[in-house]
């Protein structure tokens, strides 16, 4: 199962669609580069209990590095954007 999501590199402004391999984990960890250098890395929140995942918006999910934010668009777009391959 993949958890699909839109991000914004803070260095060139670029949107990007990663794929974020979810496995049994509490936390998934994934890391690339941006085209421009910019070093994405970031944890994802699989674990969490129902009655706090119903009420936690997407970015509450995610801890990033500071080099990039999760954008809140429609999934239909964010299917449209480029792939930022995961190392």
């Amino acid at each position: 199962m993949k958890d699909i999501i839109g991000i914004e590199c803070n260095s060139c402004a670029t949107q990007w669609r990663i794929e974020i391999e979810i496995g049994k984990n509490e936390i998934e960890t994934f890391a690339t580069l941006c085209e421009c250098g910019a070093i994405i890395v970031g944890n994802r929140r699989n674990k969490v209990d129902d009655e706090i995942a119903e009420s936690m918006s997407i970015k509450e999910r995610y801890l990033t590095n500071g080099s990039y934010s999760i954008i809140s668009i429609d999934h239909e777009i964010v299917n449209k954007l480029p792939l930022l391959e995961l190392e």
